[in-house]
């Protein structure tokens, strides 16, 4: 994403003031939902943030399991669509004794 274009900028657009991020293993897909691909490891929560978002959203540390993150989404808290989302630049290790976080403004 260019820096006119960010993932913070994208979220901000939506028009919400919180939202719940969370990390897919696979692209959820067009008629997919937070819930498809998302990842599984021990710990692991969907992050809910205010908007506007800082630069970095971090997700809760890995108490187990093991893989890498290579999608993410966004959608209203307590929503279970998918209102916005895409692939990471660098996929994202997870598991245990790992913090997984987006840059949001890169």
């Amino acid at each position: 994403m260019s820096a006119s274009h960010t993932l913070a900028a994208a979220i901000a657009g939506l028009g919400l003031t919180k939202v719940a991020v969370a990390l897919h293993t696979a692209d959820p897909g067009e008629s997919g939902d937070m819930a498809t691909n998302e990842v599984a490891y021990a710990g692991y929560e969907r992050a809910i943030v205010a908007v506007p978002v800082g630069a970095r959203i971090d997700f809760p540390r890995g108490t187990g399991g093991d893989g890498k993150a290579t999608h993410y989404s966004v959608d209203a808290v307590g929503g279970q669509g998918n209102i916005l989302s895409g692939p990471l630049l660098v996929p994202i290790p997870i598991g245990a004794g790992l913090t997984p976080y987006l840059w949001t403004e890169r």
